[in-house]
């Protein structure tokens, strides 16, 4: 009988590790998120790249826009999954968006300032949403 109670006791301690490492998951579910732009005056040819790392408790979206003033257009959208087991998987989970801008997607902005913004917002997870991580980069637009 004392076995059975140590070997419970070591299985619901080893539960409960995994299950507040679960909880963490669950309320951060964004690791990290870096935008790079090769240069800060965008034209044709310049590149946009965006890193995320989810903790992979839920879905994560990714999101590159281009804003200028009251107009913004997304330059690519890509969805991080969750692990198969969610709850107790804690292996992480990437995407790396990478972005040339075109002539054609800056001929529909003027020439002047503007920014690059990488948002990741994850999935709803004990009736909460978490805060989306933003990321912004300050850049020109020369015309081309």
């Amino acid at each position: 009988m004392a076995v059975l109670r140590w070997m419970s006791i070591v299985v619901l301690s080893l539960y409960a590790f995994f299950g507040l490492i679960s909880a963490y998951r669950a309320w951060v579910q964004v690791k990290s998120l870096d935008l790079h732009v090769s240069t800060r005056a965008l034209r044709p040819g310049s590149s946009v790249t965006v890193n995320a790392v989810s903790w992979a408790r839920t879905t994560v979206t990714v999101r590159v826009e281009l804003v200028q003033e009251e107009r913004s257009d997304t330059l690519r959208e890509e969805e991080i999954p969750r692990n198969h087991v969610a709850s107790l998987d804690p292996r992480t989970r990437s995407a790396r968006l990478y972005v040339v801008l075109g002539r054609e997607r800056l001929a529909r902005f003027h020439p002047g300032v503007a920014m690059i913004r990488a948002t990741a917002i994850g999935g709803p997870q004990w009736l909460r949403t978490p805060p989306p991580q933003v990321r912004t980069v300050p850049v020109v637009i020369v015309g081309a």
